[in-house]
């Protein structure tokens, strides 16, 4: 497999029958913003019985199913993106109406793809940047194009338009939380980071098992991270943080995007 970036998107090239299998499902996509494209040149990724290895040229991803497959190949693609490019990779959503950003936060099943597809229905014309797997840098922002809604009677995979965001100059950041308490305030970029680091930064940030060995990133790559993400609160022009039920949420989320 080879991994390649141009700003404007991330292509994967399959080099085997089983890689164009797994790049075409479309679980995957909620996970990952990728485009399958054949390319010759770019970041290598080689399927074997190694250890879990990335380095600038290459990375190894030991032998494992499906999920820690899609897991391993986040982690690298992120890796690339903070060490090779000037590029934050986020595990947010992101909405997009007029000219106004909102970036959504919140914990692993959360709510951030309940929301965003209930704000969509609200009205059609705010676009749907991404659920899970967001790409911000100086020269346009994508995301994963398939949203994966979780519920009792199973995962409803929904697809959006891959939308391209260029001419980055204003944005909003709001930390939300399904519960029963309905609460809104104004975050300082010290709390909303304390907040909110451990998710929107979850595949470099953390320790991941893969093989009974425990896997994580170099510490020069976290700490690029971080001060990056902590640029990235600073440049925002608003931060809140909106808890409560969902009609409370989508209604101030509403407001925010000025509709």
């Amino acid at each position: 497999m080879i991994l390649k970036y141009n700003y404007n998107s991330i292509l994967l090239s399959s080099e085997d029958e089983q890689e164009i299998t797994f790049l075409k499902n479309s679980k995957l996509h909620t996970k990952l913003a990728y485009n399958i494209n054949q390319t010759n040149i770019g970041h290598n990724i080689y399927t074997s019985k190694k250890n879990f290895i990335i380095n600038n040229n290459f990375s190894h991803i030991p032998i494992c199913n499906k999920d820690e497959l899609g897991y391993c190949l986040r982690m690298i693609i992120d890796n690339y993106l903070v060490n090779q490019y000037n590029t934050l990779p986020l595990h947010v959503g992101l909405c997009k109406y007029r000219n106004i950003l909102i970036f959504l936060f919140a914990n692993s099943n959360g709510g951030k793809s309940s929301i965003l597809n209930e704000l969509s229905k609200k009205k059609s014309t705010i676009k749907i940047i991404g659920d899970d797997h967001i790409i911000f840098s100086k020269k346009a922002i994508f995301g994963n194009n398939i949203m994966r809604l979780r519920s009792k009677k199973g995962d409803k995979l929904i697809s959006h338009r891959k939308n391209i965001i260029k001419n980055i100059k204003k944005y909003k950041l709001i930390n939300i939380d399904l519960n029963n308490k309905n609460f809104k305030k104004l975050e300082t970029n010290n709390d909303f980071y304390k907040k909110t680091h451990y998710s929107a930064l979850k595949y470099i940030n953390n320790t991941f098992t893969l093989n009974n060995k425990y896997i994580s990133l170099n510490k020069n790559t976290k700490s690029k991270y971080k001060r990056r993400f902590v640029q990235f609160i600073k440049n925002s022009n608003k931060i809140l943080s909106i808890f409560g039920k969902k009609d409370f949420i989508i209604s101030n989320i509403l407001k925010e995007l000025k509709i």
